[in-house]
């Protein structure tokens, strides 16, 4: 509820900078079905995965992800 509330009150300044427009509004209104699934399969899948699993899987992307990173920046 805490995110759900900052999130609210971001709204007025994305309007204010013009930044939140009816497509993007509409765009987001049409994800929201998506995002709600989306968390209850998150919520699904970390109760069946094991907890050790998980974190080197996490520890990896993130390796990777940072090495990517890396590249991009030296490119």
């Amino acid at each position: 509820m805490l995110f759900a509330v900052l999130n609210w009150v971001k709204v007025p300044a994305f309007v204010a900078l013009g930044v939140m427009s009816r497509p993007v509004a509409l765009t987001a209104a049409a994800l929201v079905p998506l995002a709600i699934a989306s968390t209850f399969a998150g919520v699904w899948l970390i109760r069946r995965i094991e907890t050790a699993g998980f974190y080197f899987m996490v520890y990896w992307l993130m390796a990777l992800l940072g090495l990517r990173l890396r590249w991009e920046g030296v490119a």
